[in-house]
């Protein structure tokens, strides 16, 4: 039987969890426009991103 697991799914899936209590929720909305949040939220995602990619091609890698 073969599965699947999509850890970068639910890593992203929290990620944006908290993204949103942190830009839409009260008192936190103001640090919406923050340049310092707006730059970790990029490079967060950014990241997140990588890993995904680094652990696809990590995955491939073992297959071979």
């Amino acid at each position: 039987m073969k599965g699947e697991i999509q850890f970068t799914s639910m890593l992203t899936g929290l990620f944006w969890d908290v993204e949103h209590f942190t830009f839409y929720k009260p008192p936190h909305e103001r640090i919406r426009n923050d340049p310092e949040m707006i730059i970790a939220n990029d490079n967060a995602l950014q990241n997140l991103k990588e890993y995904g990619l680094a652990f696809e091609k990590a995955l491939l890698k073992s297959k071979s």
